[in-house]
């Protein structure tokens, strides 16, 4: 189980934010400005005057080590930490506002016919994607949370050149003939969703 996409808001009235690593890309209305820090794959960065905030849209996995095929606590701590030493912030502080977690799993069968009878799930509402007329996922959600099912092969070979994939299956014992499936939970309302569920 692992972290992957994360939202962090922090408040900066008593920070110095350091901008010596951002790229700034835009500015917006209401004193929003858009900036990178760039990573193995790049996190977007909003700064804001008039709220004295800071968001971060990380995929942090993605940030350090270009792939969430396998991203341990100890990675995601280090990228948090050196994020963070780059912004000159502590975003350990930070509030967590939206968040994906979850674990890729390995199947015996292909991941088309394990979706094809995944239907639904009661007051969510089910939107199925393909990829090339075959269906590779299938996402089940309601205005707290998403849930999301989908073929890890399909999806690393959209966002990862060969290079990051060969090096999967170097040092993460990922093998293209096999049948991967990720199930992630994204916490669109965290503090809703884990103040209302049953424990």
């Amino acid at each position: 189980m692992n972290f992957d996409y994360t939202e962090l808001i922090k408040n900066t009235y008593n920070d110095n934010v350091c901008f010596n690593y951002l790229e700034h890309v835009g500015s917006y209305p209401e004193g929003k400005e858009k900036f990178i820090l760039k990573g193995v794959k790049n996190i977007d960065v909003f700064t804001n005057e008039k709220t004295s905030e800071i968001v971060l849209k990380a995929n942090f996995p993605y940030y350090i080590q270009g792939h969430n095929f396998r991203f341990t606590k100890a990675g995601m701590i280090e990228a948090i930490q050196l994020s963070s030493e780059y912004l000159n912030l502590n975003l350990f502080q930070a509030e967590m506002k939206k968040f994906e977690f979850g674990s890729i799993i390995e199947i015996d069968y292909n991941v088309d016919e394990f979706l094809m009878n995944h239907i639904s799930i009661k007051g969510k509402n089910t939107q199925p994607f393909y990829t090339n007329n075959k269906l590779t996922g299938k996402y089940f959600e309601d205005s707290i949370i998403k849930h999301k099912l989908y073929d890890v092969g399909v999806n690393l070979k959209s966002k990862l050149d060969k290079a990051i994939r060969d090096d999967l299956s170097n040092k993460y014992g990922y093998d293209k003939a096999k049948h991967y499936l990720k199930i992630e939970n994204h916490y669109k309302k965290p503090e809703i969703h884990f103040l209302t569920c049953p424990h």
